[in-house]
């Protein structure tokens, strides 16, 4: 079914936006070729880091240097090579400031979801500090005390705590507190629900994403047969 135009959930504020897949146009990235760049958040939206979604074909590639950031890379569907790793859905991989980063030999329509995290001391570290991982051999623990809101965390800055990436999931007719902890970017895996930004409640469903200001109170509830599950990362500095 073709959506009409004006329909799409999307919405952008100074305080937050909710990108939704319908809305989101073609960019291009240095170092990127044979896929599909979507940047979700950026500076423009006055962020303190970026997140891409890379769409892959058979011979996409992206390769480049982290110079003063760190870029945290995260499988969301298929599997790819990266820094000669191969990582399927849910593997994730590390690159810190001052190392190359080489993403290649992905399946068709692998999607590959990146934050680069552009507050990172600006010295590079004197070794490599490359890593990989994958989300189920990651301990779940409650979050913020909710025993129905569940946190992996997958990476936490190791020179500061101002960045955290981890997966939440919440059961449905589950909550997150109420929260204004720094800025966020959310993609939403699975499930769905509602989402209170400040003032105004809004559904969000699996592929939407958000991004989050400091300043901007916060609330969810899960809806929906399965529960909710998304990939955060926050920014507490």
């Amino acid at each position: 079914m073709t959506r009409r135009s004006g329909s799409s959930h999307t919405i952008v504020k100074p305080s937050y936006a909710l990108l939704a897949p319908d809305s989101r146009h073609p960019n291009t990235l240095p170092g990127w070729r044979g896929c599909t760049v979507h940047v979700l958040v950026s500076a423009a939206l006055g962020a303190g880091f970026s997140q891409y979604l890379m769409t892959f074909d058979a011979d996409g590639r992206g390769e480049g240097e982290t110079d003063r950031s760190v870029w945290f890379f995260y499988v969301v569907t298929g599997d790819m090579t990266i820094n000669g790793v191969r990582l399927a859905a849910g593997g994730f991989a590390c690159a810190a400031p001052g190392e190359r980063y080489l993403v290649d030999g992905p399946t068709t329509g692998a999607t590959l979801l990146v934050f680069r995290l552009s507050h990172a001391p600006a010295a590079a570290p004197a070794t490599s500090a490359f890593s990989t991982g994958h989300e189920e051999r990651v301990a779940e623990q409650p979050f913020l005390g909710e025993s129905c809101v569940r946190a992996k965390p997958l990476f936490v800055d190791p020179s500061t705590p101002a960045f955290d990436i981890s997966i939440l999931s919440c059961c449905p007719g589950g909550t997150l507190p109420a929260a204004a902890r720094g800025e966020s970017g959310l993609l939403f895996l699975t499930g769905g629900g509602v989402y209170r930004l400040g003032d105004d409640w809004h559904p969000v469903i699996a592929g939407d994403a958000l991004w989050i200001s400091r300043e901007c109170p916060q609330w969810f509830i899960a809806a929906g047969p399965q529960p909710a599950r998304w990939i955060c990362c926050r920014h507490t500095a």
